[in-house]
């Protein structure tokens, strides 16, 4: 495998990470195949990769922002045509 020296550190990283859950699974599940230790590996990071982007879906705050600013073109123009009130 080649990456780029600037993303070295994230992969070993991620190589660390990878160790860290298979060795959790090959002590809590001694008795199962090294396929079965993958795969939930592969769960477990899958799912923390879900979880990550639904905390970082910033859409609902630009759905917000968008409202927000057609309010206040409204408002704008409302005060422009002189019907605007408080």
């Amino acid at each position: 495998m080649t990456i780029l020296r600037s993303e070295e550190e994230d992969y070993r990283a991620a190589a660390k990470r990878i160790d860290n859950k298979l060795n959790k699974y090959r002590s809590v599940f001694p008795k199962l195949d090294a396929e079965k230790h993958w795969l939930m590996v592969a769960v477990e990071l899958a799912y923390e990769n879900v979880l990550l982007e639904k905390k970082n879906d910033t859409q609902p705050y630009l759905d917000k922002l968008k409202e927000l600013e057609r309010e206040i073109e409204k408002r704008i123009r409302s005060y422009e045509n002189g019907t605007g009130g408080v």
